[in-house]
């Protein structure tokens, strides 16, 4: 249950919908078709791990989203300290970089959950500014954290990128 608990968790941070579909082949590992109150066994683990059941078809799927930001507190409040680890309630997104050196020391590779392919290789004479710079303008909107280490995979350096999003 942690695993599919700690999954629709990072399906509603990361996707970019506000919900997260689990579909009746996952289902029903944990609850068999068969299973008597079955919904409302989908609804407690729900609850307890501070999701909110929005759809339930038997069959078919259930779909997860979060509490409503009034009642999401106390919600996560009740979350077992056990599973505390696995969960984060969703704060102001922070895009998170690594600049790392390429094995082949030909350059660095930029890396983040952000990006579409997951990293970037960067191999021209300024590859760590040029890196450092992608970052920054790939974040313009977002706060972001950008780490640089060298080959032993200590941090080197460090920047903070305040996102300069406007509201119009």
């Amino acid at each position: 249950m942690k695993m599919l608990a700690s999954r629709i968790e990072r399906d509603l941070q990361v996707g970019e919908w506000k919900q997260c579909a689990v579909y009746e082949d996952e289902l029903k590992r944990l609850w068999p078709l068969n299973e008597k109150e079955r919904e409302t066994k989908i609804a407690q683990f729900a609850k307890q791990y501070g999701f909110r059941l929005r759809f339930y078809r038997k069959g078919v799927c259930a779909i997860f989203d979060k509490w409503p930001r009034s009642t999401r507190r106390s919600a996560l409040a009740k979350v077992k300290e056990g599973t505390a680890g696995a969960l984060r309630p969703r704060m102001l997104a922070v895009h998170v970089y690594e600049v790392r050196p390429r094995s082949d020391k030909c350059g660095v590779d930029l890396i983040s959950d952000v990006l579409p392919f997951g990293r970037l290789r960067f191999d021209e004479s300024k590859a760590v500014t040029n890196a450092i710079d992608y970052a920054k303008f790939r974040s313009r909107s977002h706060n972001a954290v950008i780490r640089v280490y060298d080959d032993a995979g200590n941090v080197i350096q460090t920047h903070d990128h305040k996102g300069d999003f406007k509201d119009w």
